[in-house]
């Protein structure tokens, strides 16, 4: 297996010293995964030249952006973490959401709210019901009107 500061020195040198830093998280399944943060070199070349030389490893969320950008947070959904640009939450419950689980939807007043997918089907079957009874029903934000003369 090449090594990462073959790329910077070249494949002739000899490594004196590595140092690399890994982090162990783990997968939604609970196997740990090693990641590699950064790390250091010193080579000796060909020629006998001491060579140095760092290794930082950008690390990315799962919306793309870097992780250098802040943190949002944690899909309820998938598990998945997003930058605080592309996380948001449900209007109805406040759960969190990556931009792959939310959903868009129009308000009863017209303006869009994002969605979980519980909510949103609670919202789908709301406006299903209201389509089906509204010939026999009125869904009016009116109070209606008492008649004056009453029992």
């Amino acid at each position: 297996m090449a090594n990462v500061f073959d790329y910077l020195f070249g494949p002739g040198s000899r490594p004196l010293r590595q140092d690399i830093d890994f982090r162990i998280t783990f997968d939604k399944e609970g196997k740990p995964v090693v990641l590699p943060l950064n790390g250091k070199c010193h080579t000796l070349s060909r020629d006998g030249a001491i060579n140095g030389g760092s290794l930082i490893q950008d690390h990315f969320y799962s919306c793309g952006h870097p992780m250098s950008f802040p943190l949002g947070g944690q899909c309820v959904e998938c598990g998945r973490l997003s930058c605080l640009q592309c996380f948001w939450t449900c209007s109805t419950c406040h759960c969190p959401l990556c931009k792959r689980h939310g959903i868009t939807a129009k308000s009863e007043q017209g303006s869009e709210v994002t969605l979980c997918a519980s909510c949103y089907d609670v919202l789908k079957r709301s406006r299903f019901i209201k389509r089906l009874l509204s010939p026999f029903v009125s869904f009016g934000d009116t109070q209606p009107e008492e008649s004056e003369g009453g029992r």
